[in-house]
């Protein structure tokens, strides 16, 4: 029982909550989006279905795998500039500390919604 006492608490701060819950919605969100495929082949009782299920599955671990990376790669971005700011090392006000500042990959998020809407439509045929 003393082992117990001994233990450290893990400090679960706010921001690291609201990155369990952001995390959280984004796998529960993509998961409801490849339920639909996968029920709309199942529905019709394609020949493809297993097919839908893997494209759909590969989809899922793509999409929600980019989004929760880019997010913690924009917290990351903010946590560095917050301890720069707070060291003196940049103004508050300072333009030029938005320079390095990662961008959301659009053009990748383009592409696997065109994916899901092929899958979609295969689903659908």
């Amino acid at each position: 029982m003393k082992l117990l006492a001994l233990m450290e608490r893990s400090d679960m701060s706010m921001g690291d909550w609201q990155f369990v819950l952001i995390c959280t919605g984004v796998i529960v969100v993509v998961a409801a989006m490849v339920f639909v495929p996968v029920r709309m082949a199942r529905i019709r009782q394609s020949r493809w279905t297993e097919a839908i299920l893997a494209g759909a599955m590969l989809w899922g671990v793509l999409m929600a795998g980019s989004v929760i990376y880019s997010y913690m790669t924009e917290l990351r971005w903010e946590k560095e500039q917050a301890v720069q700011i707070a060291s003196g090392y940049f103004e508050p006000g300072d333009a030029s500390r938005k320079l390095g500042k990662p961008g959301w990959p659009w053009g990748v998020w383009v592409g696997l919604m065109a994916g899901y809407a092929g899958i979609c439509a295969g689903a659908a045929r």
